[in-house]
């Protein structure tokens, strides 16, 4: 997109986004086929398992022949873990780096193992620093980003640049500059080195900057935060509640994953959140198979077109959402008006369909008087409603919520309450405020 030559990858692919921002969406629509090109051929020459599957693609001539993307066959998680070895490319072009596995977090119900490049940690790197830049960061500014301990080659360096740690240098000098800290630590020693390198942004899974937030309402530090950004699931509204109180900013969501990387960011104008198209090819797709169009909620399908090491190809990310309209902050990127969850965390009662059980926090506060909370369906017109609060029974309207659920899920469900010190979390961190513990032995409620 830009004729003038780079210095390094990372340079490259920063021009690129910095172009992609600036071009018509036909443009970038564009840029994004050439790349979803280069991507299937190279799949289709290097890895045995695309040498059918994507044969529909290849005609006589040597084109491609577009018509035939949507009979290519989504990609599952099961699929990955059967074929894995087959998928391989046996190499990655010059400038991709190593490659190395990773592992999803497990909160669809599979995880997976899939290999990754440097130039795709680099690129979610960027991405990732764009959307930074729309939130109010500038050079110098440092972020401060919770990690796993092992991410984390050494918490006693004081700062390091984006892309720098994962791949050896393949970047170049960045000017994002990030304190790494653990995300298992304490939220309060989070606050600590927060205060003590003078972090202005924070970056976390969405439960960590939750935490942190809390902890800040309690301790009331002396620091200055610009925004926060978290990752792995969907912000809830307690936790923007939090940050606003507790730090006089605002808190924005990453869509992403371990197998994608960065798929989209928030955008500050409109909070939908801007499909990455550099990066990934985003379908929604309803339960046919067919695109889904007019906010009707479907499938997430991606295929990352810089997966060159195991190219994952119409994939299925196990998440719904919903196509938005063009952002009036004028950016050319898709929109996803919404993100509703994990597939597998839908509800279904008898006689009724699949739906992603929302009502916001304002109940759960202001009846149950819960500091959190999480719902579970454990039958088929049942729910079991566990909570962490102060208050004492005496205070808490259980059948006003009751009603509440009631009328917005089924009215004859049933709803339990469970007092707990802690709530679950999944291994890695994560906290879900809705999940379906019934639908995996039930035989009302197919998969």
């Amino acid at each position: 997109m830009d004729e003038t030559q780079p210095q390094s990858i990372g340079e490259l692919i920063r021009r690129t986004l910095a172009v992609g921002e600036k071009s018509s969406a036909a443009q970038l629509a564009g840029y994004q086929r050439s790349q979803l090109e280069h991507l299937l051929r190279f799949a289709h020459a290097r890895a045995p398992y695309y040498k059918q599957r994507l044969a529909p693609l290849f005609g006589k001539g040597g084109g491609i022949d577009w018509s035939q993307w949507p009979r290519i066959p989504i990609l599952t998680r099961a699929d990955v873990k059967a074929n894995g070895p087959e998928m391989m490319s046996g190499g990655t072009p010059d400038g991709h780096g190593f490659a190395r596995s990773v592992a999803s977090s497990g909160t669809t119900g599979m995880p997976v193992t899939v290999h990754s490049t440097d130039l795709m940690s680099v690129a979610g790197a960027l991405a990732f620093e764009r959307a930074c830049r729309w939130y109010g960061y500038q050079n110098g500014d440092r972020i401060c980003v919770a990690l796993n301990t092992p991410q984390i080659e050494s918490l006693n360096r004081e700062t390091w640049a984006v892309g720098d740690e994962v791949t050896g240098g393949l970047t170049g000098n960045l000017s994002a500059h990030r304190l790494g800290v653990s995300r298992s630590w304490p939220p309060e020693i989070i606050l600590s080195h927060m205060k003590q390198h003078v972090s202005v942004c924070f970056s976390g899974n969405s439960t960590t900057v939750e935490d942190v937030a809390e902890a800040q309402l309690q301790r009331d530090l002396d620091i200055q935060i610009k925004f926060m950004v978290g990752k792995s699931m969907a912000l809830t509204e307690r936790a923007r509640t939090l940050v606003r109180r507790a730090f006089k900013s605002k808190a924005y969501s990453v869509y992403s994953s371990m197998e994608a990387h960065k798929i989209a960011h928030e955008c500050p104008v409109s909070g939908g959140f801007h499909v990455n198209s550099e990066l990934v090819v985003v379908e929604i797709v309803d339960d046919a198979g067919r695109p889904c169009t007019g906010g009707e909620t479907g499938r997430v399908i991606v295929t990352p077109l810089l997966g060159t090491a195991q190219p994952l190809i119409r994939y299925e990310q196990g998440d719904l959402a919903a196509w938005g309209k063009p952002c009036s902050c004028g950016r050319p990127h898709p929109v996803i008006a919404r993100i509703e969850g994990r597939i597998r965390n839908r509800f279904q009662f008898a006689g009724g369909h699949k739906f992603i059980p929302a009502i916001g926090f304002e109940p759960y506060r202001d009846l149950l008087k819960a500091d959190q909370w999480q719902v579970a369906q454990t039958g088929p017109l049942a729910i079991e409603v566990r909570f962490i609060s102060a208050a004492p029974d005496d205070a808490i309207d259980f059948a006003g919520l009751t009603r509440v659920l009631a009328k917005s899920f089924h009215k004859d469900l049933s709803v339990s309450y469970r007092r707990m010190d802690m709530l679950p979390r999944t291994a890695a961190g994560k906290f879900i405020d809705y999940v379906n513990e019934f639908d995996a032995r039930s035989d009302i409620l197919p998969n």
